[in-house]
């Protein structure tokens, strides 16, 4: 069995962390029931809503020239109706309107096409409440990666070190979609596959796999920028159990 494969069975789930104990989140205390639903601004998924999708190449309006320079003629989108359905717009048009989109997060699957094929191709996270107006924008530019490094109690990792602490791998989560990724622990690095350029959150947790024990979570943000590489460092804090 293959690290990754390992480590999608128990590395990045709240409820491992739970089941171990070894959450630090504060219980949340009791509270009376209808107070606490008045108190809620929870969203509606239950009927329709309206979705208006826009694009931009390179962070600016798709002119017929700024289509040309990267030879694109149209956009792709898959239906927020949930089908299999999938339709063409010119790019130059620059947004669609879908007046009856299912309510509920989701992904919208968008290809910047020429004559040759796809020229960026990504999944656009919307979330549409029932008889709401949603808007959501896709950026078609050169892909980025992100680089995750760690330190173990503000050291580089090496196998005696992460030995002292008990740690095996390093649990990695870059957004919302990419999951279940992870690394030795003396790597000290882990290099993300492809990503739009953007934002992400980062959650990094450092685990004794044989035992499957977490032993310290991180969070970070990183910056993916456009054609290259994003990087952060997170500091693990954890107790040394033994001599290497």
């Amino acid at each position: 069995m293959t690290l990754l494969a390992r480590v999608s069975r128990w590395v990045l789930g709240g409820a491992l962390v739970a089941a171990l104990g070894c959450s630090n989140a504060p219980s949340t205390p009791a509270t009376d029931a209808g107070e606490d639903v008045e108190k809620r601004d929870v969203p509606v998924f239950v009927g329709p809503g309206s979705l208006t999708v826009t694009w931009t190449i390179n962070g600016m309006p798709p002119t017929a020239e700024r289509c040309a320079e990267v030879m694109a003629t149209t956009v792709e989108m898959s239906s927020p109706d949930f089908s299999a359905q999938r339709s063409d717009y010119p790019c130059t048009q620059g947004m669609v309107n879908f007046p009856m989109a299912n309510s509920g997060q989701y992904g919208l699957t968008t290809i910047l096409k020429g004559a040759a094929g796809s020229v960026y191709a990504y999944e656009l996270p919307v979330t549409v409440e029932s008889g709401g107006t949603a808007t959501a924008n896709i950026d078609f530019s050169p892909p980025g990666r992100a680089r995750i490094r760690w330190t173990i109690n503000g050291e580089r990792p090496s196998a005696e070190l992460c030995t002292s602490v008990s740690g095996t791998v390093v649990g990695i989560s870059i957004g919302s979609r990419l999951m279940n990724l992870g690394a030795n622990c003396q790597a000290g690095t882990f290099l993300s596959n492809t990503l739009q350029p953007g934002e992400y959150n980062v959650r990094a947790q450092l685990i004794n796999q044989p035992a499957r024990m977490l032993l310290n979570e991180q969070t970070a943000r990183v910056t993916v920028p456009a054609a290259t590489t994003g990087e952060v460092t997170v500091d693990f804090t954890a107790r040394v159990t033994m001599m290497p």
